[in-house]
């Protein structure tokens, strides 16, 4: 007895991304996706090729097990995989597949385009400054350009530092700080990113040159009345709250100017003269401020005088005798 093989052309092929995606898919660079092509039933079964535009690459799809399902009388159903990595040189490119199980009849699939999604190799910034030292409520840093060299999909660009956080950031790609605060002090940096990549510029210090908002004296004595030799003034402790950077603290008074002042937060004066009756006050200054306390006012009295006074008095003490 005789059994007689008829072959069955198959008419379809079918070609899909797993997961499931839309046409064209997007890939990222060196990283894979699956690529299916699966015919309809036929006999015998498919031999699959594939191809990438005009290349063919079956090499890197190992056939899949053909499936006969429950009657198909002798018709299978031929598969293949293609597991690609994304090439950057590939975007714009198309891959198919194609199968025939009878001579001649050979049946392809539509095309999937290939779109490459990559990141920046390089995120600049311009100018290139890398330390900016401002002074508080003047001082400005900015703008700063950020550029990312090449990306696709577009890149989103956004600045990340101290008062904008990667969950606050600000997007733009120009940084620009405008009458500066404290709270600005830090590192900052860009970051450009798409669905592909994500890479970060370098970072830029900023350094906020701030003055004292308060310079207190202690004790809190306002006025001073001493006896000339004998009395003595101190110590007055001068302190300034916050300074960046810190603060040179002096005293000025009447017998050291702002040319020849003292420096020291502590005013000590001993033995005194008379040539020291006057005003003293505390100045606290860096770069960016200065700031004095209020005066304390130093009285002498002086020997010679009181000696006068006392010659004078017996003299007319004699006289009355």
């Amino acid at each position: 007895m005789f059994e007689y093989f008829v072959s069955v052309p198959i008419t379809q092929v079918n070609i899909a991304t797993k997961p499931m995606d839309d046409n064209p898919p997007g890939i990222v660079v060196n990283r894979s996706k699956t690529f299916t092509c699966t015919t309809n039933a036929g006999r015998p079964s498919s031999r699959i090729q594939w191809y990438k535009s005009i290349d063919n690459i079956t090499s890197l799809a190992p056939p899949q097990p053909d499936v006969c399902n429950t009657n198909c009388n002798g018709k299978v159903i031929s598969s293949s995989e293609l597991l690609y990595t994304g090439i950057k040189s590939d975007d714009g490119k198309v891959i198919y597949c194609s199968a025939v199980n009878v001579k001649g009849q050979t049946v392809r699939s539509e095309n999937k385009s290939i779109v490459i999604w990559y990141g920046p190799s390089n995120v600049t910034i311009s100018p290139q400054t890398q330390i900016y030292t401002v002074n508080e409520s003047s001082g400005s840093v900015g703008p700063v350009t950020c550029q990312a060299d090449d990306c696709k999909p577009e890149c989103e660009v956004r600045w990340i530092g101290p008062t904008f956080t990667s969950d606050t950031s600000m997007i733009s790609s120009v940084l620009n700080l405008r009458n500066i605060f404290r709270n600005q002090t830090g590192n900052y940096f860009c970051s450009a990113s798409n669905e592909a990549w994500n890479k970060t510029s370098v970072f830029i210090s900023v350094i906020v040159n701030y003055g004292p908002s308060n310079v207190t004296i202690s004790p809190q004595t306002q006025i001073y009345t001493v006896n000339e030799s004998t009395g003595s003034v101190g110590p007055v402790t001068c302190q300034a709250d916050d300074c960046n950077p810190e603060c040179e603290v002096r005293w000025i008074g009447p017998t050291f100017t702002s040319d020849t002042s003292m420096i020291s937060s502590v005013l000590n004066l001993r033995n005194i003269f008379r040539n020291q009756t006057g005003n003293y006050f505390c100045s606290a200054s860096n770069e960016a401020w200065n700031k004095t306390s209020v005066f304390i006012s130093v009285i002498v009295n002086c020997k010679h005088f009181a000696q006068v006074l006392l010659y004078i008095s017996l003299k007319v003490t004699e006289e009355i005798k």
